[in-house]
C-alpha cells in the first residue's frame, strides 16, 4: 500500500510540474516533495532514515564510488563534442538560451537540489527500500528503475518540443520518448548498483549529478564558445 501511494504521489507530481507549474517554481515543489516523502516513510513505516539515504559508516565508500563513477561519467559525456551526430541532441533550447547567472544557478543549486536530490531520495531510497520488503534484491532493482524510467516520459516529450533539431525530423516524440525511457532504465540499474555496492545514497547521487549535468554543460558550452 505505501508503494501504491508512493506511485500515485509521483504520478501526480510528474504531471503539475511537466504541464501546469512554471519552472521557477519547480526547486521549491521538488524540496517539498522530498522533505514530505522522507518525513512520511520514517513516521508511518519501519523504514528507518539510514536504509533510504546512508549510515555513517557507508559515508566515505558512498563518497569513493561517487566519485569514480562521476569522473568516468563526465569523460563520457564530455567526449561526445567529438561525435557530429551527437550535437543534434544537444540542441535544447532550454539550455542554450541560458545566461551565464541562469546557467550556474541551474547547474549548482537547481539540478543537485531540484533533481538529484529528490529522485535518488526517492527511487533508491524510499522505493527500493519498500521494495525489497517484499521483493528480491533483483527484482526490486528492476521493478524501481523501470518506475525511474517511466518517470522521464513527460521530460521526454518536453524535450523534443524544446530541441531545434529533432523538431526537424518525422515524428520524433516516439523513437526519442522510447530511447529516454531505456536509457533511464539502464541508468537506473546503475544508479540502484551503486546504491547497494556502496551503502550509501552518496554514490548515485555523485553518478546522476554527473549524468545530468554533464550533458548540460556540454550542450550550454558547444553553442556558446566552441565555434
Amino acid at each position: 500500500m505505501d508503494l501504491l501511494i508512493l506511485i500515485g504521489v509521483l504520478v501526480a507530481y510528474n504531471v503539475v510540474v511537466n504541464k501546469y507549474l512554471e519552472e521557477k517554481w519547480h526547486l521549491l515543489f521538488s524540496l517539498l516533495l522530498s522533505t514530505t516523502v522522507i518525513w512520511w516513510v520514517v513516521r508511518f513505516s519501519d523504514i528507518t532514515l539510514g536504509s533510504i539515504s546512508t549510515r555513517l559508516g557507508s559515508v566515505i565508500p558512498g563518497l569513493i564510488y561517487g566519485s569514480a563513477a562521476y569522473i568516468v561519467i563526465s569523460l563520457a559525456i564530455a567526449s561526445t563534442i567529438f561525435i557530429p551526430v551527437a550535437k543534434g541532441f544537444l540542441s535544447d533550447k532550454r539550455v542554450i538560451r541560458l545566461s551565464t547567472r541562469q546557467f550556474l544557478y541551474k547547474t549548482l543549486v537547481n539540478l543537485p537540489l531540484g533533481t538529484v536530490f529528490l529522485e535518488e531520495i526517492i527511487f533508491r531510497g524510499v522505493m527500493l527500500a519498500l521494495l525489497m520488503q517484499d521483493f528480491t534484491t533483483i527484482n526490486s532493482v528492476l521493478i524501481s528503475s523501470l518506475l525511474f524510467g517511466l518517470w522521464h516520459i513527460l521530460p521526454a516529450y518536453t524535450s523534443v518540443a524544446t530541441n531545434g533539431s529533432l523538431k526537424l525530423t518525422k515524428k520524433p516524440a516516439l523513437p526519442v520518448i522510447a530511447g529516454t525511457v531505456f536509457i533511464t532504465f539502464v541508468a537506473g540499474i546503475g544508479f540502484s548498483w551503486l546504491r547497494l555496492a556502496s551503502g550509501s545514497i552518496l554514490a548515485p547521487m555523485f553518478a546522476h549529478y554527473a549524468t545530468n549535468s554533464g550533458g548540460l554543460i556540454t550542450s550550454w558550452w558547444l553553442h556558446n564558445f566552441k565555434k
